[in-house]
């Protein structure tokens, strides 16, 4: 795909074209031939609810500096190709409170530092390639483990982010409550069946990525 502009942006031109390129990357995660599911038209329903405001300085539903931690959860995790520096994704990421301030960071460094352990992590100036040790109960701070270059680097940082799971993947559920959600879901699977059937939906059926493509 073309070049992804990279916040922060310096006009509002830029922070929607970060927000066109973001949903046209969702839209072709499919295999060609595949329908629109439900998921992934909610998905692109809440993006398109957290588009950038006029400026593109911040996001025009929640007001958080765009991208907002909602559309960044979606960009990290999704690995929507943008070419972040390690300090410029951690300086976006304590913006909206998606690191803690246990994070110190420099173009150079990233240090890490809570009560269960800590972590530093530095970059040759040679090879570009980050490295860390780290410290808890148990590890030898000496020992020292490769991260990789800057790519690599940011998604290390990206992985802080995931530290809690959407519910209910990953938590201990109700088994009451998935019966009373269920009761509620084929009327929405009716619904959406046939609403996918319109032409604005249905005429996607063979959009997406071929294996042949990867």
């Amino acid at each position: 795909m073309g070049d992804v502009p990279i916040p922060p942006f310096a006009d509002g031109a830029s922070a929607r074209r970060f927000w066109r390129l973001l949903l046209l990357f969702l839209h072709q995660a499919k295999r060609p031939g595949e329908s629109v599911s439900l998921h992934h038209f909610l998905l692109a329903m809440t993006i398109d609810e957290h588009a950038p405001d006029r400026d593109g300085a911040r996001c025009s539903s929640c007001t958080q500096p765009y991208p907002c931690r909602t559309v960044l959860r979606v960009v990290l995790f999704a690995r929507f190709p943008v070419d972040w520096t390690p300090h410029g994704l951690s300086a976006l990421l304590v913006d909206v409170g998606l690191l803690s301030h246990s994070a110190t960071f420099t173009p150079t460094s990233w240090d890490w530092y809570d009560s269960d352990y800590s972590e530093h992590i530095s970059r040759d100036a040679d090879t570009g390639e980050w490295s860390r040790r780290r410290h808890g109960k148990g590890e030898n701070y000496e020992n020292v483990l490769p991260v990789g270059d800057d790519a690599a680097m940011c998604r290390y940082i990206a992985g802080y982010t995931f530290s809690s799971h959407p519910f209910p993947f990953g938590w201990a559920v109700d088994p009451q409550e998935v019966t009373d959600a269920r009761a509620g879901t084929p009327a929405a699977l009716q619904h959406w069946g046939e609403h996918s059937q319109y032409p604005y939906i249905g005429s996607h059926i063979d959009c997406g990525t071929a294996e042949s493509d990867s």
